[in-house]
């Protein structure tokens, strides 16, 4: 991508559904940790790619919004749902745990396993309309994908019985407790 407005402007996108889908998890009672957005310049764009989306107690979360209307993974509009860029995915140094699949029109969420997927996923070459680059996709069939209640459960374990989370870090580092009220 060579146009630095559009990258900024995809950039910042991402993130706010980022800190969308970390308020869900911490919702859900987990210790979420946004890291702080930060834009140097197109030139610096690979910096990006070991860069984590979210974690959750601990546990590193990607996340990437559709802009396709669905309310579940039962009813996304395509037999498979696009987890990401393989030269994204094999350039991580460290892996996520799992992908959430968010959807720009109405917020609503499905999960991805990577460690009981990864074996199904394909590859697929894909023409980004937006970004107007083609790049070699991993996807896999949507039955794969399942709530993100049911993957946070065994994948990140269960959440705290406390109200909104133990502890939450978003973007600009300021944490929030419940012994914070």
């Amino acid at each position: 991508m060579n146009n630095p407005e559009l990258f900024c402007s995809e950039l910042l996108k991402g993130y706010l559904w980022q800190l969308f889908v970390g308020e869900r998890f911490r919702l859900m009672g987990y210790e979420v940790c946004v890291p702080q957005m930060s834009y140097k310049g197109l030139k610096h764009a690979k910096e990006y790619l070991n860069s984590r989306d979210l974690t959750v107690n601990g546990k590193i979360v990607e996340v990437k919004s559709r802009n396709y209307k669905f309310t579940s993974q039962d009813d996304f509009p395509f037999p498979t749902i696009l987890i990401e860029t393989k030269s994204g995915f094999e350039g991580k140094k460290d892996r996520p745990v799992m992908y959430v699949s968010v959807c720009q029109q109405n917020g609503a969420m499905c999960a991805l396993d990577v460690k009981k997927t990864y074996n199904q996923w394909s590859a697929v070459k894909i023409y980004d309309r937006v970004r107007k680059v083609s790049s070699m996709t991993f996807q896999c069939e949507k039955g794969l994908w399942e709530s993100v209640d049911s993957a946070a459960e065994h994948l990140i374990g269960p959440a705290s019985d406390k109200n909104f989370g133990p502890t939450s870090v978003f973007g600009n580092g300021a944490r929030w407790s419940p012994s914070d009220e």
